[in-house]
C-alpha cells in the first residue's frame, strides 16, 4: 500500500528542491509478486520527479510474516526481480537491510550488481562489503518532525 504521507512528502521535497528517492517494504513470496510490487512503485513515481534511488527492503514482520518459510535463494531471486525491474525502467535501485539480514537471509554474492543501503545503528560499521548509503541511527531529530527519525548518509562519487 501507499504510505499515507507519500504525496505530501513528495510535494514538500519537490518544493524545497530536495533530491528524493523512495523506499518499498516487501513481503513478496515469488519473483512475480516482486515484479508486481516494482510496477506499483513505478506507477506511483510517474510524474513525481523522483531523481534518487528506489530502495527495496524485505525483512520479517511480527505476526504477519509471509517470508519466514522462504529459503535464502528464494529471497535472493525475489530481491533480484524487484531491483532488476526498477533498473530496467531506468531508475537506480538499492537493496536495503541490516548486516544480519543481508548476510544471513540473502545470497549477497548474487546481488553484487546492486548498490546497498546499510541499516546499522552504530558509530562505526564493520560491514565488510560496499554500500552507498548508511542508516546509522533510528533516534535522530529533524526540525519540524516530532519524535525519532532514521538518519542516513549517502556516499556520492565526485
Amino acid at each position: 500500500t501507499l504510505d499515507e504521507f507519500y504525496e505530501g512528502n513528495v510535494e514538500g521535497a519537490r518544493k524545497a528542491g530536495i533530491k528524493m528517492g523512495v523506499y518499498f517494504f516487501s513481503q513478496a513470496i515469488t519473483p512475480e509478486e516482486a515484479i508486481e510490487e516494482a510496477d506499483f512503485v513505478l506507477k506511483h513515481i510517474k510524474g513525481k520527479h523522483i531523481d534518487g534511488p528506489i530502495a527495496f527492503d524485505m525483512e520479517p514482520l511480527e505476526n504477519a510474516n509471509r517470508i519466514t518459510h522462504l529459503t535464502s535463494e528464494e529471497r535472493t531471486m525475489i530481491a533480484d526481480a524487484f531491483l532488476h525491474r526498477i533498473e530496467k525502467k531506468g531508475h537506480e535501485a538499492l537493496l536495503y537491510g541490516n548486516p544480519t539480514w543481508l548476510g544471513s537471509s540473502l545470497w549477497m554474492s548474487r546481488l553484487t550488481k546492486y548498490d546497498v543501503w546499510l541499516a546499522h545503528y552504530t558509530n562505526y560499521t564493520q560491514w565488510p562489503y560496499d554500500y552507498v548509503m548508511w542508516q546509522y541511527t533510528s533516534t535522530g531529530r529533524v526540525p519540524g518532525v516530532t519524535g525519532d527519525v532514521d538518519l542516513s548518509v549517502m556516499l556520492i562519487k565526485k
